[in-house]
């Protein structure tokens, strides 16, 4: 081609520049004007989220009536929304309008300055119109069978709910393969320093696979990881302190991303330390069981367990991310499955009838792990979280009634003992309780209550609380419950129709009473006798490795720690069931003003020194039994010394030339000195006498020892005189 001269170059270059200019500053408005009206739909959309909400829940405490200074608050809403209506619609109406405006300037620009390339676009634009009316048609028949059927919605593009909490906001990603999508993760890292946290079970099969995501053609980012034990028990501070130790040796500095790879106990767990490290680092969610999915990685709440009460150590931190990779499911035990669910059939319950119908029917392709019916069950689950938390973040009332079941949930898990039933196990067992609470108190139909018993056997869920569970373990645990205010124990309870509840404090106590004798044994004549028995002494004496000895017949070699823990046992006795509760505590003097705490409607103490510890076996007379005496008077003591083995382990000695040896003469002089009925030396490694500590303790209970009666002086005689 031959060359243009120089001038024809130029002229044509500067009408081509001229139209672009054009174009560029009529789409930059009209950019804008697009963003003022998605703000503007935007925020109706959340006023009317607001608005549904409180008319669905809280009607009934509209004004109506009221002083007229006093506006009805959801009069006041709706007015809002109207609004906010009519100004979303005239922003849109500015936007299609500079869209018109936009395209014809588009077209009568290139027409007029440069009439060659409109020749080609607008060849080339019929060529798309066909293109597009196949890809439309493809479309339709596709949205066709969505509509027919929800359950069918699972894809490898993820679909994406947000959270709305303003500058807080975040998407929760939910598809299958997102964890091998390292764009997904990345573009919420901060920094170039990682820290994952997961477990032990979790780690073999997905640790690599996250790694792997998050350094995919970015190797600046160097990734640490803290494997913590699996399980619930181990959701303590002991645990927690394993994160922070790797943070800190690790140097990490508040640029860094904390990962939570796991499921609800890793995320709490995750989640609290990365609101404590250097208060406050950024933070992401990877959640692998239904459980963590549907209800705890969705929201902000983290936290850990006390020896008193589930997740009263905590804070509300949100994540930057939630990223739910479905195919993680499939490598989920059985009855972690079915644990998860009770969570998806709580959202039915609550506020969600739509919903829980659609559980009825598909229950069975959610048991067999349907990846359909599991996308759609966790996109909906999410979505009534995200909107219940949007509304109410730090659970001042409306977010409460997601807790519906748990309170008397946490009450067996508490009682029962950590990790001896899953989380939904508990909760699902909750659930009846509060349902059939509601129905003694004629706010729902009986329908109700035996829709959602089916609908939990289906999901094979227990619909009862363990048999040991008593009405005095129920109250004991849930009068420290964090839904207590002005020692008012507040429920979630249905109310109405399905798919209502309401989260309140005024109800008649003798429901609850009745619910509580109706599914425990304590409540019956065959009653087995509870009996809480709480160990306390030194720290290191080894009070923790005496209960586990007891109840698992194994001494935990690699055990971690724990600040308080909780066991149970069931005895049998003379014919009848006792059931034991034990309770551990930690006696380090940092613990002193929480320990107390622990004794309350104790029945009996086993107080354990060390056999080779004097100072622990001094303590027992200058701290412990002053400390007991004022806390708990009138309790029964079994002292116990412990590390039995150590005692007559002669290389111990050399080894720890400072040890001082425990008499068994020095241990019943100690026992006459504090008037304790029993004294037994135990070794916990060796399980020598450690079933005798515990018989000790039922024993001093059941057949508590006669006391002394005082002989009185002889009075003197009157003489007369």
């Amino acid at each position: 081609m031959d060359r243009l001269p120089d001038k024809v170059a130029s002229e044509g270059i500067k009408s081509f520049l001229t139209v672009i200019h054009a174009i560029v500053v009529q789409q930059t408005e009209e950019q804008r004007q697009k963003k003022r009206s998605e703000s503007a739909f935007k925020e109706l959309e959340k006023k009317v989220v607001e608005l549904r909400s409180l008319e669905a829940k809280y009607g009934q405490y509209s004004m109506h009536g009221a002083s007229t200074r006093t506006k009805d608050p959801i009069v006041a809403k709706r007015e809002k929304v109207a609004c906010l209506r009519a100004k979303a619609e005239e922003e849109k109406g500015k936007h299609e309008k500079a869209v018109s405006v936009t395209r014809a300037m588009t077209m009568n620009n290139l027409q007029m300055g440069l009439p060659h390339v409109f020749e080609a676009v607008t060849g080339f634009a019929n060529v798309c119109i066909h293109v597009f009316e196949s890809l439309k048609v493809s479309a339709s028949s596709t949205a066709q069978v969505m509509e027919q059927s929800p359950s069918e919605a699972s894809s490898s593009v993820p679909t994406i709910v947000d959270v709305d909490l303003g500058n807080r906001s975040y998407p929760i990603y939910i598809g299958s393969g997102l964890l091998d999508q390292p764009d997904l993760l990345q573009r919420h890292i901060h920094g170039k320093r990682v820290l994952v946290v997961t477990n032990t079970t979790i780690a073999p099969i997905y640790l690599d696979k996250v790694v792997s995501a998050i350094t995919h053609q970015n190797p600046n980012v160097l990734v640490e990881s803290v494997i913590l034990p699996d399980g619930e028990k181990y959701k303590n501070m002991d645990v927690l302190m394993k994160v922070f130790d790797k943070a800190i040796e690790s140097r990490l500095d508040r640029r860094c991303t904390f990962v939570a790879l796991g499921g609800g106990v890793i995320g709490d767990m995750c989640g609290y330390a990365s609101a404590s490290f250097l208060r406050g680092v950024n933070f992401i969610q990877i959640p692998t069981t239904v459980m963590a999915q549907v209800d705890s990685s969705v929201g902000g709440k983290t936290g850990i367990n006390h020896r008193l009460g589930k997740n009263l150590i905590g804070a509300f931190y949100q994540p930057q991310c939630v990223l739910i990779d479905t195919n993680t499911l499939s490598t989920l035990p059985e009855r972690e499955l079915a644990s998860g669910f009770a969570e998806v059939i709580k959202y039915g319950l609550i506020r969600d009838a739509e919903f829980f119908e659609w559980q009825e029917k598909n229950m069975k392709a959610l048991m067999s792990r349907d990846p359909n019916a599991l996308a759609y069950a966790i996109k909906r689950s999410c979505e009534n979280k995200a909107e219940v938390v949007s509304l109410d973040e730090k659970e001042s009332g409306l977010r409460a009634t997601l807790n519906l079941g748990h309170t008397f949930g946490h009450a067996i898990e508490t009682g029962y003992g950590y990790g001896v039933w899953l989380h939904g196990e508990a909760v699902a067992a909750g659930m009846v309780m509060a349902i059939d609470m509601s129905y003694r108190l004629g706010w729902i139909d009986e329908s109700i209550m035996k829709r959602a018993s089916n609908i939990l056997k289906q999901a094979k869920l227990p619909t009862a609380p363990p048999d040991t569970m008593t009405v005095e373990m129920f109250k004991s645990v849930m009068a420290v419950d964090k839904k207590v205010a002005d020692g008012l124990l507040r429920l979630i309870l249905l109310k109405g129709p399905l798919g209502n509840c309401v989260f309140t404090g005024e109800y008649d106590r003798k429901a609850l009473d009745e619910t509580l004798h109706a599914f425990c044994k304590a409540g019956k004549m065959s009653a087995s006798r509870f009996i809480k028995c709480v160990t306390v002494g030194d720290g290191a004496v080894g009070k923790t490795c005496l209960l586990i000895s007891y109840t698992s017949n194994t001494f935990p070699t690699d055990y971690v720690p724990t600040v308080f823990d909780n066991f149970s046992a069931n005895v049998v006795v003379n014919g009848a069931t006792v059931n034991l509760g034990l309770w551990d505590t930690a006696g380090q003097e940092d613990y002193n003003r929480l320990r107390p705490l622990s004794y309350r409607g104790a029945d009996v103490f086993i107080l354990a020194f060390s056999l080779i510890s004097k100072a622990s076996y001094e303590n027992v007379s200058k701290k412990w039994i002053p400390e007991l005496k004022h806390y708990a008077p009138g309790v029964p003591i079994v002292l116990v010394g412990t590390k039995l083995d150590l005692r007559d382990d002669k290389q111990f000695f050399i080894d720890h030339p400072g040890a001082v040896p425990i008499s068994t003469a020095q241990g019943e002089e100690l026992r006459k000195l504090i008037g304790a009925p029993s004294y037994i030396e135990c070794s916990s490694k060796t399980q020598l006498n450690v079933k005798s500590v515990f018989d000790a303790a039922i024993k001093v209970v059941l057949q508590p020892p006669k006391q002394k009666k005082k002989k009185s002086k002889a009075q003197k005689a009157c003489s007369i005189l």
